[in-house]
């Protein structure tokens, strides 16, 4: 591993940490007005306890009319101010635990890879070259993953007793961005060829490069 990937390592870690630290302080930050929500609504209908159960009866009487108001008991006015306060705290944390559900697990993470011709665009490829033509393409990913990802991208020509490295690139990629890059190559010897691009992406439990099962390819025949 030679000293430019070094540094790109180093800086994704940083660059991991902060991401991190402020997915914490925005849960952090979620909690404390999911569970203040409850505390206010308590402090409200405990000072304005009378008028809510006054405009309770009011709505109830005016639902029901053939009904009597049997009178507004303190016991009755203590189940319904329980009563109100148990639900908007069982809703305030039902709404953060869904948050933060959606937020982790709702959401199946991935990383896109495509192969673009010379213009930048889907089809065409150069799939029938001559011996020592340069032919350009485009590698493009995006990451989907949900947090800033360090890809890997190795390109390789393949045939039955040929296999050769054309290009390894590094990039740090923010969530849902994008990385495009340019690969210009020929091929010297006649024959039946795959172009293949696979996708690494960098391990922060195991501190290295491990394969993403994302690769794309494309036939080349060399006359």
């Amino acid at each position: 591993m030679d000293y430019n990937t070094t540094q790109m390592i180093a800086e994704y870690k940083r660059l991991y940490l902060t991401y991190s630290q402020g997915v914490q302080r925005e849960q952090l930050e979620i909690l404390a007005i999911s569970l203040s929500i409850p505390l206010v609504l308590f402090l409200v209908f405990y000072l304005f306890n009378p008028h809510v159960v006054r405009t309770y009866n009011s709505l109830w009487f005016k639902l029901n009319r053939r009904r009597r108001i049997r009178g507004e008991r303190r016991g009755d006015e203590g189940t319904l101010f329980a009563g109100i306060v148990l639900g908007l705290t069982i809703l305030a944390a039902l709404s953060y635990f869904g948050y933060s559900y959606l937020s982790e697990y709702g959401k199946e993470p991935f990383s896109t890879m495509l192969l673009l011709n010379g213009q930048g665009t889907l089809g065409d490829y150069p799939y029938f070259l001559a011996r020592g033509q340069n032919a350009s393409i485009y590698i493009y990913i995006e990451n989907h993953e949900g947090k800033p990802m360090l890809y890997e991208v190795v390109a390789q020509l393949i045939n039955g007793s040929f296999n050769s490295t054309l290009e390894v690139r590094y990039a740090l990629v923010d969530q849902n961005g994008e990385w495009k890059i340019p690969l210009n190559f020929s091929v010297g010897e006649p024959g039946d060829y795959k172009l293949r691009v696979s996708l690494y992406r960098y391990d922060l439990a195991e501190d290295k490069f491990l394969y993403s099962n994302v690769f794309t390819q494309i036939p080349l025949k060399v006359g």
